[in-house]
């Protein structure tokens, strides 16, 4: 079903990204498990997926990962922003704005990044796919989580505004 396609998970040590990395590489897909800790060669070598389609990459500037990728590998055909950060529980009164520029960082504009690196290869090509493993929290709230649900918001948000934006191509 995915033979031939370059899959790039990020995150992958976190959240769903092994499992998901597996499943698109049983899926015949060459999967490129990103992740910051792979910086260390010994985390790398460490990671054991037990599968030769899973390449363990470390943390790279997004456009100097997805050239790197191309060289080795080919251009990306599927992004999935598997990003993650802590779910802070705490009152807004207790909640930091330490906090709140972490999670969006890493739920929001790491994801922004990471697709706007993918998506010109795409565009050319007139194929690919972006996608952004998120949550429903977002959309009802939750008490104490407001610095989780408003980045995990601004995430689903994005996916949609990027739907319309990519879709054309």
């Amino acid at each position: 079903m995915l033979n031939g396609q370059v899959v790039l998970v990020t995150n992958v040590r976190h959240f769903v990204g092994l499992p998901a990395a597996r499943a698109l590489a049983d899926a015949g897909a060459t999967v490129i498990a990103h992740d910051e800790t792979f910086r260390d060669p010994g985390a790398r070598n460490a990671f054991g997926t037990q599968s030769k389609r899973i390449h363990p990459i470390g943390d790279q500037d997004p456009r100097q990962l997805v050239d790197t990728i191309a060289q080795q590998w080919g251009a990306v055909d599927v992004l999935v922003n598997n990003d993650f950060a802590p779910a802070v529980r705490a009152p807004i009164e207790d909640a930091s704005l330490d906090d709140l520029n972490q999670a969006l960082q890493a739920i929001v504009v790491a994801p922004f990044a990471m697709t706007a690196a993918v998506v010109p290869s795409m565009k050319a090509r007139k194929r690919g796919k972006v996608l952004f493993l998120s949550s429903a929290a977002p959309l009802r709230g939750l008490p104490n989580y407001s610095i989780y649900c408003a980045a995990r918001g601004g995430t689903n948000a994005l996916a949609v505004s990027l739907a319309q934006e990519l879709a054309p191509y």
